[in-house]
C-alpha cells in the first residue's frame, strides 16, 4: 500500500502595520473557500457566531483550518507574514486564495507575481504519482494555474517567438536608444518582449550591428 501526498511550504511576506487587517482577510477567505456551514461546525460551539469570531478572533478561523496558516508577528521571526504549509495534505487552491485576498484587498507587494508551489509525492515510487504544479498570483489577486505541462507549453511558445526574430535579423538599437526588431523598427514593444523571452529562455540575444 502506498500514500500519496501534497507538499506546500511557502512565506508571503505582509508589513507589520498591515498583518491585522491581513489576518482578517485571510480568514474571510478560509471562509469562503470551505464554506461557511463546515466552520459553522467548528467555530459555534460557544455560541458566537461567525461574523462575531471573524470581527473579535478571526486567529481562530486560520487555527481551524485543514493547512497551516500561521501568521508571523515578529516576536519569534525577523519577518512578519503569512507562513502557509503541510507536509501531507496542502490545499493549493485553499493557499492561493488566502494570499490572493491579502494581495488584492491589503499588501500587492513587490508589484511583481507571487508564486505558490507544491509538491505531489508518493511513499512509493510509483510510475505517475509524482508532480506537482504553481499558481501564479498577480498584485491584483488574479490567479493563474499551470504545471509542468504549462512549463513547457510556455516555452516553445517564447521560443518560437525568438526563433522568428532571429530568422529576420535579430534586434538592433535605434537612434533613442530602444531595442527594436530589424525587420520592424517601429515595433519598440515587441523588440523588448524578444529580450524578455531570451532571458527567460537562457539564451542570448541576437543583436544586429547599428552601423
Amino acid at each position: 500500500m502506498a500514500n500519496n501526498y501534497v507538499q506546500m511550504s511557502v512565506f508571503y511576506p505582509v508589513p507589520a502595520d498591515r498583518l491585522k487587517v491581513a489576518v482578517k482577510v485571510a480568514a474571510q477567505a478560509v471562509l469562503d473557500w470551505a464554506g461557511e456551514e463546515d466552520y459553522e461546525m467548528y467555530l459555534d460551539e460557544d455560541g458566537q457566531g461567525l461574523v462575531e469570531i471573524l470581527e473579535r478572533s478571526p486567529q481562530t478561523i486560520l487555527d481551524a483550518a485543514p493547512m497551516i496558516l500561521e501568521v508571523h508577528d515578529g516576536s519569534r521571526h525577523t519577518e512578519t507574514g503569512f507562513w502557509l504549509s503541510h507536509d501531507e495534505s496542502a490545499i493549493p487552491s485553499l493557499a492561493a486564495g488566502v494570499i490572493s485576498a491579502i494581495r488584492a484587498k491589503v499588501y500587492r507587494g513587490d508589484n511583481e507575481p507571487f508564486v505558490v508551489e507544491w509538491a505531489d509525492t508518493c511513499s512509493k515510487p510509483r510510475i505517475g504519482e509524482f508532480g506537482g504544479g504553481f499558481a501564479i498570483i498577480d498584485p491584483d489577486g488574479t490567479v493563474t494555474w499551470g504545471g509542468a505541462e504549462t512549463f513547457v507549453k510556455a516555452s516553445k511558445v517564447l521560443a518560437s517567438l525568438a526563433d522568428t526574430i532571429d530568422a529576420t535579423g535579430g534586434v538592433v538599437r535605434d537612434r533613442k536608444g530602444h531595442i527594436v526588431p530589424v525587420a520592424d523598427e517601429d515595433w519598440v514593444d515587441l523588440g523588448d518582449v524578444y529580450l524578455q523571452a531570451c532571458a527567460a529562455l537562457g539564451r542570448e540575444p541576437k543583436e544586429a550591428s547599428d552601423g
